[in-house]
């Protein structure tokens, strides 16, 4: 329900990045998700925070992927939305036209709070999910793709999702806050981000 920021200072080979790295792992254990940036000035600027965010996604772990983890992220939060409808006993899981429409109901309620911060992050959420049940993983590779943050998607992905242009230094933050929805909806206690 909150955020921190803590500063490690150190000469160098003083063991900043084991410590960070130490941090992590151990954050994991206890249900975050982690991303480690490294900072430079010529490919991850601090001051251009498109860039930030498109590293914190390309290094996104958790303790089941310590790897590329925003698309299980991603599909397990719509895993957890259908569980919960099933849940809620009203209807069968082999009702698969009514469990599509409740979880679609469901999924508008929780992106209503992502909405007002990151309106394009909710509608590329939106895309996503209907390239998927549409059976079209290249399109739902490129949507994924450009919520992400990278540069380069295929016009169509972005015409299907309806999304246009790039992810840009305003919308960054704000498509962080998107994320850190995602991520307390799916399960994780929050999301440790190191810069180094």
């Amino acid at each position: 329900g909150g955020s921190a920021f803590r500063l490690v200072i150190g000469e160098y080979g003083a063991g900043k990045t084991f410590f960070a790295r130490w941090l992590q792992d151990r954050a994991r254990r206890e249900g975050f998700a982690t991303a480690e940036v490294q900072i430079s000035e010529t490919e991850t600027p601090l001051h251009r925070l498109e860039t930030v965010y498109r590293r914190v996604i390309e290094r996104l772990s958790t303790a089941e992927a310590l790897d590329g983890a925003f698309r299980m992220i991603i599909d397990s939060w719509f895993y957890g939305l259908e569980q919960e409808v099933l849940s809620r006993g009203a209807i069968a899981a082999t009702d698969a036209e009514a469990l599509a429409r409740a979880t679609e109901q469901l999924l508008e309620q929780r992106l209503a709070s992502v909405s007002r911060t990151a309106p394009m992050f909710a509608v590329a959420l939106r895309g996503y999910r209907r390239a998927l049940s549409a059976g079209r993983n290249d399109l739902a590779d490129g949507i994924l793709a450009w919520l992400g943050g990278q540069p380069q998607v295929g016009m169509e992905s972005k015409r299907f999702a309806g999304v246009k242009g790039e992810i840009d230094n305003d919308g960054a933050g704000n498509f962080l806050q998107g994320l850190l929805v995602v991520l307390r909806d799916a399960g994780h206690s929050g999301l440790l981000m190191v810069l180094d």
